[in-house]
């Protein structure tokens, strides 16, 4: 503790925050269970990611350990997590403070357990802000859209497999690289082929359209959900793609 305490006292005025502060950091960094020095380098460059972002020191420290510890696997652990988070905000329209507040949300752990990573939580967030959309709210949709990939109900299964898409698919789609990419693209692929396939029965372009957003409406929990959905699905070749 006298090590730590000392250590603390030292690193207030290089990083421009107050002991007090830091403490207050330095307890969540310790209470996910990092230790010693590798505590004191997670504070320190948490310290200097919220200066430069001018963002809250408690919750950064929060978000850069949720990142740690979410993907643990993370080139170049604390600096590569912050050069990600880095990368995100300079991405989209957003500050370092939104990015902190929607990895608050808790959509990266619905990221990772459908085979994600963290750039494809980047990369829809990035989308969405440059929209308009605040961080927090797309963050939340985004976890939403993506738990209804992962276990569609029953409906939504039928509504897939309207578009000729099994329940499952988008699913393992998410579990390939680039996952977020390759299921996007293909749900949109299977939208363009029932739309075709509408029209070659007599319907017009604009019907077909309508009835296959029906489909993706029913498909994704209503039209709230399935706007994140639609949103994306249009825009994954060009910018989602881009973000990697």
């Amino acid at each position: 503790v006298k090590k730590m305490s000392a250590a603390l006292l030292d690193l207030a005025p290089k990083v421009g925050f107050g002991p007090d502060a830091l403490a207050q950091s330095l307890y969540h960094v310790e209470s996910s269970g990092y230790r010693s020095a590798t505590a004191l380098d997670i504070v320190t460059k948490s310290a200097m990611l919220a200066k430069i972002g001018q963002s809250d020191l408690e919750t950064t420290t929060n978000a850069v350990v949720a990142v740690m510890k979410t993907f643990p696997d993370i080139v170049g652990g604390v600096t590569g997590a912050i050069g990600e988070m880095n990368a995100t905000v300079g991405a989209g329209n957003m500050k370092m403070q939104d990015l902190v507040n929607a990895i608050g949300s808790g959509a990266l752990v619905t990221f990772k357990q459908a085979g994600l990573g963290l750039r494809d939580f980047g990369a829809g967030l990035d989308i969405f802000t440059s929209r308009g959309m605040g961080a927090q709210m797309a963050s939340t949709r985004l976890r939403m859209a993506v738990a209804l990939m992962v276990a569609p109900s029953t409906a939504a299964k039928k509504a897939l497999e309207g578009m000729g898409l099994s329940g499952n698919q988008l699913a393992l789609d998410m579990r390939k690289p680039d996952g977020l990419v390759v299921a996007m693209t293909d749900l949109r692929d299977h939208m363009t082929a029932a739309e075709k396939k509408l029209q070659s029965t007599g319907d017009t372009a604009a019907v077909a359209k309508t009835q296959v957003d029906s489909l993706l409406t029913k498909s994704f929990g209503g039209a709230r959900s399935s706007g994140t959905i639609r949103s994306e699905e249009r825009r994954v070749g060009k910018e989602c793609r881009s973000r990697w």
